[in-house]
């Protein structure tokens, strides 16, 4: 007799599949970027394993349940557990390129200001620089916490709909 798969298994496995295949690359660029070694894992065991596991839990097999269960409890930890960690480079590395980018934009906008504009005082630059790059790091900080929070609701979706017992119901 062939096993049913529930439409809630296929968009699980499917969104799995290609949230891992877009975290693959997420993660490639983000360890190009910084070497933190959680991007390492996700880029080299985590989203890889995760399609795979994907695959075989549109095949029904028990065991890819179980593991993508594991593989979530995992991510959901990680996650949470590293938010400190993740906030405190938005400090080390965006602000620099953020800082170096308003440097250009005040350059840029030098030719096209008019005659009768007045000249800003160092303290002026200093001072909006100094506001533009706390909006900055709010707005980066609440990106990061939004998607973490994002991250680990889905993981928690999976370990909730996997355990429920018509689900595993029909991996047996």
């Amino acid at each position: 007799m062939e096993k049913k798969r529930s439409v809630g298994i296929a968009v699980f496995a499917w969104l799995i599949i290609i949230v891992s295949a877009l975290g693959i690359l997420q993660s490639k660029a983000s360890w190009d970027l910084n070497h933190i070694i959680s991007n390492y894992l996700y880029l080299i065991l985590l989203f890889p394993l995760s399609i795979v596991v994907a695959i075989f839990l549109l095949k029904l097999e028990n065991w890819a349940r179980i593991a993508i269960i594991v593989i979530s409890v995992i991510v959901a930890a990680e996650s949470i557990i590293t938010i400190p960690h993740v906030l405190s480079k938005i400090d080390e590395y965006s602000m620099v390129e953020i800082e170096e980018s308003f440097y250009k934009g005040l350059e840029a906008g030098k030719k096209y200001k008019k005659p009768d504009t007045p000249e800003l005082t160092k303290q002026q630059v200093e001072e909006a620089i100094e506001r533009a790059m706390q909006l900055a790091k709010k707005a980066m900080q609440a990106m990061v916490i939004i998607m973490i929070t994002i991250s680990t609701a889905f993981n928690c979706a999976v370990i909730y709909f996997f355990t429920r017992p018509k689900v595993k119901e029909q991996f047996e």
